[in-house]
């Protein structure tokens, strides 16, 4: 295909946007690899970061289904994951370690939602520069989050901690944000935001690839990220609904409905299916709720988007044209399910800056050439590119920056961000000599890695993968400092089902506290980090 200079112009944009976003994402594990990392050490985010790393371990050591190996209860059947599986598949052919294969994986995904974003912006807006505004917008938008603790900051007044403004610590709210922390977040959104432009493409066009490309990528999305197909499904409906269909036209979105329908129960289908036949997966489930913080941090987060983009709203209600209407309809489907009485509401963040940058960018362009209008020497030359970037910045573009520097900040601490040399032995040690049937005990903080690292499982190492997690804390602080004795320790941990205790530094800060005794017998020691296998004795039981 020839394209058009305008085009193969935009392209060229694109190129550089997903480029300058990558370098971005990039930019605070480079920084603290070079200038905070101690020798030998590797990168380990923690908390959320370690259930993707033991998804990469699992499928680089050759299994295609996976298991939560945070939690000790029985699990029957193992699940798939296509997109932690892509990534394990890099990993085990590569036969680098998640350590490396995430923060890759997490760059590689960036060009793919710039390209959902581009056809985003070709579907819905017809004018170059209003789409080019779009994708800066969207890309590297965010509200005035920043604005909002600087503030508070001058009058003296502490953060208060889950009630932030949501652009400042959801990584589901902007791109960046996301880009910041996960592939997962940045594909599900390149997915969601795929399905509903060609879900319009469709409504308008009655074409039907338009809707096999919606319900291929609609899929694929319900497998790995089964909480948005209430939220596209609702989001398709209404928007088409919104276009006033008549005659075949209705018909053929009411056939599309049902194919959608029936593409994403089918993605979700072993999600649902382990969630209602598995108890382990049920539990799990009740304990990953994210819900959402007050309003004030949701309309802080949208900052000068949700005015421009209900002035836009406002001033295209006399025309009400195909596209404003299914637009209208998104952003309002969409937003009702952040209080919607589900308990993951937050994760209903994702994609939702897209339709608020599709309403912002005419408008913010509108009001660019009026000002140009009445101050012609402020739009000219070299103080035009000046203005323009400090507006955007000031505007849209402040909370992302200090998000840059508090990720920055956080690959500068040594712990739990990176792994000591003696740790990373000992974990390689693990996954080369444990069976994998193997569970270890050891401070959560680092049994998360452990667990990420090995893809061994643990008694207790993450907030809402480890099942019973405050009463197995609990039985942790029991366990190093109010037992009666190492017997009384050995007993309970042969009930748990737990093989082997992990004894490193901060163990030994923590716990104050080393097996000793029948029972315990130690495999592995070097430096201040030792394993003891937890075995059974004449008189144990």
């Amino acid at each position: 295909m020839r394209f058009l200079p305008e085009r193969r112009s935009e392209l060229r944009f694109a190129a550089l946007v997903a480029l300058a976003l990558v370098a971005l994402a990039a930019l605070p594990e480079l920084a603290g690899r070079i200038l905070a990392a101690p020798s030998g050490t590797l990168p380990f985010i923690g908390s959320d970061t370690g259930v993707y790393y033991a998804y990469i371990e699992q499928v680089r050591q050759g299994h295609w289904l996976l298991r939560d190996v945070f939690t000790t209860e029985p699990q029957p059947h193992r699940f798939l994951n296509l997109s932690w599986l892509a990534v394990g598949l890099i990993a085990r052919v590569t036969q680098l370690g998640p350590e490396w294969i995430f923060p890759f994986s997490r760059l590689l995904s960036i060009p793919v939602a710039v390209g959902a974003l581009v056809f985003a912006g070709r579907t819905f807006l017809d004018d170059a520069r209003t789409r080019r505004v779009f994708l800066l917008l969207a890309a590297f938008g965010a509200g005035w989050g920043a604005w909002w603790v600087v503030g508070r900051s001058l009058l003296g007044l502490p953060p208060e901690g889950m009630d932030l403004p949501i652009d400042l610590w959801v990584p589901e709210a902007t791109l960046l944000l996301s880009a910041l922390s996960s592939p997962h977040f940045v594909l599900s959104l390149a997915a969601l935001v795929t399905v509903i432009s060609a879900d319009y493409r469709f409504a308008r066009t009655r074409s039907w690839r338009w809707l096999g490309l919606a319900a291929a990528v609609f899929a694929l999305l319900g497998q790995f990220h089964p909480y948005y197909v209430p939220v596209v499904l609702a989001v398709s409906g209404a928007g088409w609904l919104a276009l006033a269909p008549t005659g075949k036209r209705f018909w053929a979105l009411l056939g599309g409905i049902a194919v959608l329908c029936a593409a994403g129960l089918l993605g979700a289908l072993p999600y649902g299916w382990l969630s209602l036949t598995d108890v382990t997966t049920l539990l799990r489930n009740s304990l990953n709720q994210t819900p959402m913080p007050g309003l004030s941090a949701v309309l802080v987060a949208a900052g000068a988007f949700l005015p421009l983009a209900l002035i836009t709203l406002w001033r295209g209600r006399l025309v009400r044209t195909p596209t404003w209407r299914f637009l209208a309809a998104w952003l309002l489907v969409h937003a009702a399910f952040v209080y919607a009485p589900i308990p993951w509401q937050r994760k209903m963040t994702e994609g939702l800056l897209v339709p608020l940058a599709l309403l912002v960018a005419p408008e913010l362009l509108r009001l660019w050439e009026a000002f140009a209008a009445t101050r012609p020497g402020m739009t000219l030359g070299p103080v035009r590119r000046v203005f323009a970037t400090a507006s955007f910045f000031l505007l849209f573009a402040a909370s992302g920056a200090m998000n840059l520097l508090s990720t920055s900040a956080w690959f500068t601490q040594p712990f739990p961000v990176w792994i000591s040399a003696e740790d990373r032995a000992a974990m390689s040690w693990i996954r080369k000599t444990l069976p994998e049937d193997a569970v270890i005990v050891a401070v959560a903080e680092r049994a998360n890695g452990i667990a990420a690292m090995t893809a061994r499982t643990v008694y207790a190492g993450h907030w809402a993968e480890t099942v019973a997690i405050e009463s197995k804390l609990d039985a942790l602080v029991w366990l190093a400092g109010q037992a009666r004795d190492d017997a009384a320790r050995h007993r309970f941990l042969r009930r748990a089902g737990v093989t082997h205790v992990y004894i490193g530094p901060l163990e030994r800060e923590v716990w104050k506290w080393e097996p000793s005794g029948p029972g315990f017998h130690e495999i592995y020691r070097a430096g201040q980090v030792a394993i003891f296998a937890v075995e059974e004795y004449a008189g144990s039981r």
